[in-house]
């Protein structure tokens, strides 16, 4: 691991009212919902039964033929994270107080061109994201932002190429390494603690969650949602679609799945049955909803508040 600092690229990009849709007249987002964004850079809020509440414009951060919006994250202090782009990509955080966008750069980051990869999952300080070695651009890995320091940078696991990432229920970091290969780290120490190789399936792992027991929930390219033990044995396959791709669970074990035709699945821990709704064309990212910790919260440990505030796994996530 080494450490950097980020080359931060501070752009307060306040939009103009029909820019922002309904969110531009202050509506809150409403806790239960779901944020769903597509490869037009929009990311729009549904209530769980498909309704359309608002929509948010994300800022195209590079060429618009391939540099959309990956994967978004709702943080607990109310703030909305974007992995946002491809061969450039920033870190973009959405204050919905401010209306207004920050940008975070780190050289040498960069994402594989394929609308599946690339995952932010945040929690009380720490963003994280992951990286893919590309043309000129040969790092990898997974890159850690401290936003108590001005977004500095770490990076770790940079031996490896992930695909994405979450952060678990049990405060581990999980990195999808290769097709059905899971890296687990340690979140201080940011040092590797083992291997998880999901020898039931032979499809690639696009999408993972993990829970407070060690549970992993993963969303599969052969449009499967399933759930393993804390070693990587199935337990529950659920059949979705095709090409599913990106989830989140909450705290009380509610699944949201994104997929790469624009439907968009939700489930629970339980994997019995879906409902689903259709968001638009193309790749699908998610998250839920979740009401702001108070402030007091904010300075207590990520592990005491897990149960009450939903934490997204991703790709993560």
């Amino acid at each position: 691991m080494f450490q950097l600092r980020s080359a931060i690229l501070v752009l307060a990009m306040i939009f103009s009212l029909a820019s922002f849709d309904t969110l531009s007249r202050a509506q809150d987002l409403t806790p239960g919902n779901v944020l769903v964004g597509t490869t037009d850079n929009l990311l729009t809020e549904y209530t769980p039964a498909g309704t359309k509440v608002q929509v948010l414009q994300i800022p195209l951060w590079g060429n618009p033929d391939f540099d959309h919006a990956r994967d978004v994250d709702m943080l607990p202090n109310g703030m909305i994270a974007v992995y946002n782009g491809t061969f450039n990509p920033v870190l973009s955080i959405f204050s919905p107080r401010d209306k207004s966008w920050t940008n975070h750069a780190v050289e040498g980051w960069s994402c594989v061109n394929n609308g599946s990869y690339g995952d932010v999952a945040g929690d009380l300080r720490y963003l994280y994201v992951n990286d893919m070695a590309t043309y000129l651009r040969e790092a990898k890995g997974l890159i850690r932002f401290d936003s108590s320091a001005d977004y500095a940078v770490s990076r770790f696991g940079i031996d490896t190429e992930y695909q994405g990432l979450c952060i678990g229920y049990d405060g581990m970091i999980y990195g999808i390494a290769y097709r059905w290969t899971v890296h687990v780290y340690d979140p201080t120490t940011l040092q590797r603690l083992r291997v998880i190789e999901f020898i039931h399936t032979t499809t690639d792992i696009r999408g993972l969650c993990v829970n407070s027991l060690g549970q992993i929930f993963t969303a599969d390219w052969d449009g499967s949602i399933r759930r393993y033990d804390k070693d990587g044995n199935l337990q529950k396959l659920l059949l979705a679609s095709n090409n599913v791709s990106d989830m989140d669970l909450t705290g009380d074990g509610r699944i949201v799945v994104g997929e790469r035709f624009g439907n968009v699945f939700l489930t629970t821990e339980a994997l019995d049955s879906f409902s689903k709704f259709y968001a638009g064309p193309g790749d699908t990212y998610v998250a839920f909803v979740a009401a702001p910790l108070p402030v007091a919260a904010k300075a207590t440990t990520w592990g005491s508040l897990k149960a009450s505030y939903r934490r997204e796994g991703k790709r993560s996530k």
